[in-house]
């Protein structure tokens, strides 16, 4: 210290002092020493002391942001110190300022024994103007300085204290990295049943706290479908009613609600009528769920006790426009032009009346497509932070879309399980298939941004035992209120001989495949089904039943469409009947997985080719796929096949062997 004070050198001193470490009574130090030992008059200058505390956000640049930006990125030398030994805060709310800010150098003093409240900051502010250096930015008010750090002193206290928050262990911390970590991208994992939703719901409502402290920004959450767009409004709504949202959706599903309100106006109107209504993966996105409504954007620009001008005048247009159907739809020429200004008015005020609501929100939810509609797009809407979830399943486009709207980006899903639909062979053989949360998660220089959720609160422990070990490393583990929980449900004797200790069996069936055209949204499509695994399920079915599980507790899956159809015709309505890709995100106490794909023994070669495996195994071979099925299961999990022919994939072959070495395989005579 010494030595830096006596230096020639013109720089200024830096000495950064977070919180509690003692800055201010340094710098009394510093100046009596300069005043025993300095030789000729000295002038304090920019202000000696700084916090970078609140250099994560960019929230307000302190006098001297980039000298510390300079110094964060060197060693302890030259004009810079660091103090790095608090003497006011327990070390446990130290451990994340230290690891995130201070490259893990900020440590407690060992006298202190409690957990006091984080103190104010402080900054000191020069009396001389006229030896003050632009170089360093400009002058703080102290009121306002000391205010902004004392909330954001809070905020960081509160993350570090963790709060009743409900969080385990490794979701806290994927949270708290999101909402401190200086990069701006983080990648998390959530394998089946792992809480991922909850954890993105938490970490959205503490973002959410950080904008409204800052006065900055809004939160979006996107998905690829509105399904799953869907189940994270809901989330959200439910944990935390009192967080404002709103639901966007694309001119197609609005289209559908406006038509109820408004017959034949959406006909009518360019903006509706050329566009076609089209859902992806046999969702009916038009089934809005009841704790969403009244949060759309559709709704709100339509709210009748609104007290916003932009709506009250977009209400008034649409109505006059309503009485003047026929007119819009013939557009006479002795009243075109009228008819034209009239809509581009109704386009105008719409977009206004939109933009009132978008920006009384404190987060928006829509899909990656949606994002980039221009709803969302240039200035007016200001995003700071974007939470994409089914991120696994979006093609990279898809995933870019809404990254392009915030600074600070977390992409939420599981690469293991469904990939995104690429229909178009050539796009798939040159990678569209691949989302770009795989490929960042599989990139070895990303892992630092990256963090998988590994406790399972949902699957019997073994029914996570072989989805663990094939699919996440063995990192999968059941919760401890999962394994200590009394299983007590009765399941079928002569289908599971152990059920306390094994909720897992395979039926080998030697069926035969069929196959038969399916009208797939107007267009012939063939698809496969088995009768006699058909007749299979038909029996667990009756036998669990019998066992007192009733049908609304059984999901059946299978790959193929048709024999989803066939199943349908031999079951109870009450027992759910759906194809893998359409209980993606759901759960179900029991499921039953019927394969379909099956041939005789004496056609099976002894060392298949991989184009053999393909063409005679199909949707059976897809990992992806099959790790969704055999991980929605709760309770107990019944996987139909022919043994035979499954045991010639590496992944089949693996599974069969362990459910042999539990005396988990039989064949049903």
């Amino acid at each position: 210290m010494e030595a830096i004070l006596l230096s020639p050198s013109v720089l200024p001193v830096v000495i950064a002092g977070p919180f509690g470490t003692g800055k201010t009574f340094l710098l009394s130090c510093a100046v009596e020493y300069l005043m025993k030992n300095c030789q000729s008059s000295f002038t304090l200058t920019t202000p000696l002391v700084y916090s970078p505390l609140a250099k994560e956000y960019d929230l307000h640049k302190s006098p001297l942001e980039q000298v510390y930006a300079e110094y964060s990125h060197t060693q302890d030398s030259g004009n810079q110190i660091l103090l790095t030994r608090n003497y006011r805060t327990h070390g446990d709310i130290l451990k994340l300022p230290s690891k995130f800010f201070y490259r893990r150098k900020l440590r407690s003093c060992d006298t202190i024994e409690k957990h006091p409240t984080i103190s104010p900051l402080v900054f000191l502010e020069s009396n001389d103007q006229e030896n003050y250096s632009p170089d360093y930015g400009s002058y703080l008010n102290i009121d306002e300085a000391e205010q902004l750090l004392k909330q954001h002193c809070n905020f960081i206290n509160r993350i570090c204290s963790g709060g009743d928050d409900g969080l385990n262990e490794g979701q806290r911390e994927a949270v708290e990295t999101a909402l401190i970590a200086e990069n701006k991208l983080l990648l998390i994992q959530g394998p089946p049943g792992t809480g991922k939703s909850t954890t993105y719901v938490e970490l959205m409502k503490r973002f959410v706290e950080v904008n409204e402290i800052y006065s900055v920004g809004k939160v979006l959450h996107c998905a690829p479908s509105n399904k799953a767009v869907n189940v994270g409004a809901c989330a959200m709504l439910k944990k935390f009613p009192h967080i404002q949202i709103v639901r966007s959706f694309g001119h197609t599903i609005e289209k559908l609600e406006l038509d109820k309100l408004y017959p034949g106006l959406t006909s009518a109107i360019p903006i509706y009528a050329t566009r076609s209504v089209v859902f992806r993966n046999d969702e009916d996105a038009s089934k809005l769920p009841e704790i969403l409504k009244g949060h759309c954007l559709h709704e709100k620009i339509r709210d009748l006790h609104s007290q916003q001008k932009e709506i009250k005048e977009f209400i008034k247009c649409e109505r006059w426009l309503n009485g003047r159907i026929e007119e819009l739809s013939t557009q006479k020429e002795d009243n075109y032009q009228d008819i034209e200004n009239a809509i581009k008015e109704y386009k105008n005020l719409r977009t206004r009346a939109e933009e009132v609501v978008l920006k009384s929100a404190k987060v928006i939810f829509c899909t990656c497509a949606e994002a980039g509609s221009g709803r969302l797009t240039g200035d007016k809407i200001p995003i700071n932070q974007c939470v994409i979830d089914e991120c696994g399943m979006c093609t990279e486009p898809e995933t870019i879309l809404p990254m392009m709207l915030s600074e600070k980006f977390i992409l939420v899903g599981d690469h293991k399980q469904l990939q995104p639909v690429v229909l178009n062979k050539i796009a798939d053989s040159l990678g569209l298939k691949i989302s770009m949360f795989e490929r960042l998660f599989e990139d070895e220089s990303m892992s630092e941004y990256c963090i998988t959720l590994t406790t399972q609160y949902c699957m019997h422990p073994s029914i996570c035992k072989f989805p663990s070990d094939q699919f996440y490393d063995e990192e999968l583990q059941a919760a401890d209120e999962v394994v200590t929980r009394h299983w007590g449900r009765e399941l079928p004797s002569n289908l599971w001989s152990q059920p306390q200790k094994q909720r897992c069996v395979f039926v080998h069936v030697e069926g035969t495949e069929e196959t038969s055209g399916i009208d797939a949204k107007g267009s012939y499509e063939e698809s496969k089904y088995n009768k006699e695994e058909g007749k299979v399920v038909k029996y667990v079915v009756e036998h669990l039943q019998r066992s007192n599980i009733s049908p609304g507790e059984i999901m059946v899956l299978t790959p193929y469409r048709a024999h989803k159809d066939h199943i349908k015709e031999l079951l109870p309505n009450k027992v759910e009947v759906n194809t893998v890709h359409g209980s993606q995100g759901r759960e179900c106490n029991v499921i039953i997985l019927t394969t379909v794909r099956s041939l005789p023994e004496d056609e099976i070669p002894a060392h298949p080719s991989h184009n053999w495996i393909n063409e005679n195994m199909g949707f059976v071979t897809d990992e992806h796929l099959m790790n969704v099925a055999i991980t929605r299961a709760r309770e107990a999990l019944c996987i139909i096949g022919n043994a035979n022919l499954l045991k010639k994939h590496s992944m089949w072959s693996n599974l069969l062997k362990h459910y042999q070495e539990q005396d988990c395989v039989l064949q049903i005579s």
